[in-house]
């Protein structure tokens, strides 16, 4: 928010460049670069000989012209030589809770401009640093509209923000409470592997941050009770996981992705304490000692996951039957022509054959199903089919799970390229090997 008061220090100094104009003919342009200045409020920023500058220029230009660039040489207070404690400049009190080290550097940093700026429209400043900044004028009608270039906004805004920064950086309170708020901002980061994610780590509220005599942090937050955390995560994978399953038993690995997204209001909130150092070499954080956090967190973590997998394990796996003996008929009536079929033990553990009658050789036709027989790997069963041809769909697997499922959903079929024909006085071999 622009404030009155820098309002009212703008006009004033316009009001004080004016009797520089009063010899040089002031000109619409001028004029048109004045109330460009006094317009512009981001920054203080003081303009002289306006009108001797703006003359050279515009002459160099051409009087025909309509669009013209001109470039201004301007005064910015050095705050470099300026005592903030002079101007009144009381330094924020940093909020570890907010966990924004950036924040509160800007905080700090608007604070002190804010007051000398106004220590210097007030009382001018012990030295000026000069900056070219560029308008862009263009003539409406019998006058002249001005504006400062985008660019020369950045550079005012660059030139001004590292001096503000450069005098924050040497005073020592500054220096303190920003490293407080840099354990704030890295303490999530931290605290990651300990609470098993960063989702879960984003979760803590920082209550209090202090240095210790040997240079390491000392910080206090409250989280939420990892029981209810993985409770909630354990409740939202099983909700995810709405699909039968085939096989082993499932170990599920709980992860706090997605953590965000659940409602933790209602968990109880725990306080912990930990330690972290600071290497000025590397400019890095580190975890010294976490106060028996991780374990506190993987015991909770680790009977999570041993109710999810449970809860998975009984809800959704399909859990195998008991075998057929080898050459047993489970489908249709073996009768008619003798066929010895082998199912070799590289293909599968069982297998379960479903032969389809059909009308010629063209294994293309669907057929009507015959007969069913299961088939330990690398025996062969001897069954009975009625003369004529034969469609062949093997599948092999590795648990059995019934007519309907067979051998679930890692199980491998294989069909035959040729249909087999079932002649009477012959007794056929056929192999799958």
């Amino acid at each position: 928010m622009k404030s009155i008061s820098r309002k009212i220090a703008l006009l004033l100094s316009a009001a004080a460049i004016m009797p520089l104009f009063s010899g040089c003919s002031i000109n619409a342009q001028t004029k048109a670069v004045t109330d460009a200045i006094i317009a512009y409020s981001d920054y203080y920023i003081e303009a002289h000989n306006l009108g001797d500058q703006i003359k050279d220029q515009s002459d160099q230009a051409g009087a025909s012209g309509k669009n013209i660039d001109l470039t201004i040489t301007a005064d910015i207070p050095d705050y470099t030589r300026m005592d903030p404690a002079q101007a009144g400049f009381t330094l924020p009190e940093p909020s570890v809770s907010t966990r924004s080290a950036t924040a509160y550097q800007q905080q700090a940093a608007l604070t002190l401009r804010q007051a000398l700026e106004q220590y210097a429209m007030k009382n001018g400043a012990p030295g000026y640093i000069q900056l070219p900044i560029t308008f862009t004028l263009s003539q409406e009608g019998i006058g002249w509209a001005a504006n400062i270039t985008s660019q020369s906004k950045l550079d005012i805004q660059k030139s001004i923000e590292d001096m503000i920064l450069g005098v924050l950086q040497k005073t020592d309170a500054y220096r303190g409470d920003y490293r407080l708020m840099q354990v704030s901002s890295a303490l999530s980061g931290l605290l990651a592997e300990a609470f098993g994610g960063v989702e879960y780590a984003q979760a803590i509220s920082i209550t209090a941050i202090s240095q210790n005599e040997d240079g390491n942090y000392v910080a206090t937050f409250d989280y939420p009770d990892p029981t209810f955390v993985y409770g909630a995560l354990t409740e939202a994978y099983l909700a995810s996981f709405n699909q039968p399953f085939y096989g082993n038993e499932r170990a599920v690995q709980l992860t706090t992705e997605g953590l965000q997204n659940l409602r933790l209001d209602g968990a109880s909130m725990l306080s912990a304490t930990v330690l972290v150092s600071f290497d000025e070499a590397t400019q890095a954080f580190a975890l010294l000692d976490d106060g028996g956090l991780s374990v506190t967190i993987a015991e909770a973590k680790k009977q999570a996951q041993a109710d999810a997998s449970a809860a998975v394990n009984e809800r959704w796996r399909v859990t195998p039957l008991e075998l057929p003996t080898n050459a047993s008929v489970l489908e249709g009536e073996s009768e008619g022509n003798t066929i010895i079929f082998k199912a070799g033990a590289s293909l599968g553990k069982y297998f379960y054959v479903r032969f389809y009658a059909i009308s010629g050789e063209d294994v293309s036709e669907e057929g009507t199903l015959q007969l069913g027989v299961f088939i330990i790997g690398g025996e062969s069963a001897k069954i009975k089919l009625p003369a004529g041809y034969y469609r062949v769909n093997c599948v092999a697997g590795e648990s059995w799970y019934g007519l309907e499922r067979l051998f679930g959903s890692d199980a491998k079929t294989y069909n035959g390229g040729n249909a087999i024909q079932s002649r009477k006085g012959y007794v056929n071999n056929i192999s799958f090997e």
